[in-house]
């Protein structure tokens, strides 16, 4: 999402199954393969940054 639009609060908690979060993103027209390519993209960083840290130890 180029625009770094933010879900809401209110967005999140309508997420309880796959299902809620891939109907939202179609109902707003999200481009759903920039969102799991960023959700993909976060994952890894974050397993990164973990392993950044048990190098630094």
């Amino acid at each position: 999402m180029a625009n770094h639009e933010v879900f809401s609060m209110e967005d999140l908690d309508k997420f309880h199954t796959r299902d809620k979060l891939l109907e939202f993103l179609k109902e707003k027209a999200y481009p759903l393969d920039k969102v799991l390519d960023t959700l993909r993209y976060e994952e890894e960083l974050i397993r990164l940054q973990g392993e950044l840290v048990k190098l630094q130890n």
